[in-house]
């Protein structure tokens, strides 16, 4: 009788042990910065190998090249929001053969949008017209019926002009 209460102790431990440990797996860890963030960086680049794999034109690019001078541009936030904004109402719609973890990228990725827009005041619509912005677009309806698969192939890329654009972005605003 004595190690009844020991018992129903341990018993108890481990119950809420293991309700803590199922806790913790499904929920998401706080974010960090919008654009900072490894968990975000790891499924993006994972995606974009996944889609890379399928992906047989090597010579094409969707996302036209930019020096490291004209990323620190105070538009270049905006244009490569502009394209993000057209990723998620274009081009992460498409069902397919894709990575499991593209679920999770889109999510990260409006969120990334929603940031962007409060902190860095960008209004994706109005640079529908600039013309980085619409060579994207006319490259990505070249590409075609594998023009999603090319996309997806470069959202790292994406990422990372919006990660080197918008965080000096954001400095200058800071004052820093």
């Amino acid at each position: 009788m004595k190690c009844l209460p020991v018992f129903a102790m341990l018993m108890c431990c481990a119950v809420w042990g293991n309700a803590a440990s199922v806790r913790k797996h499904h929920r998401r860890p706080l974010q960090r910065g919008p654009l900072d963030n490894s968990e975000t960086w790891n499924n993006l680049r994972a995606v974009a190998e996944h889609a890379q794999e399928m992906d047989r034109n090597h010579t094409t690019r969707l996302i036209p090249l930019m020096s490291q001078e004209k990323l620190k541009n105070k538009e270049s936030c905006c244009m490569h929001a502009n394209i993000l904004n057209y990723y998620i109402r274009n081009v992460l719609t498409k069902q397919g053969d894709h990575h499991e973890r593209l679920p999770i990228v889109k999510d990260d990725l409006e969120r990334v949008e929603k940031d962007l827009k409060e902190h860095a005041k960008c209004d994706p619509r109005k640079y529908d017209e600039n013309e980085y912005n619409q060579k994207f677009r006319a490259n990505y309806e070249a590409a075609g019926i594998k023009a999603s698969i090319k996309a997806i192939s470069e959202i790292d890329i994406l990422f990372h002009y919006l990660y080197e654009s918008c965080n000096y972005s954001l400095e200058i605003r800071a004052g820093n």
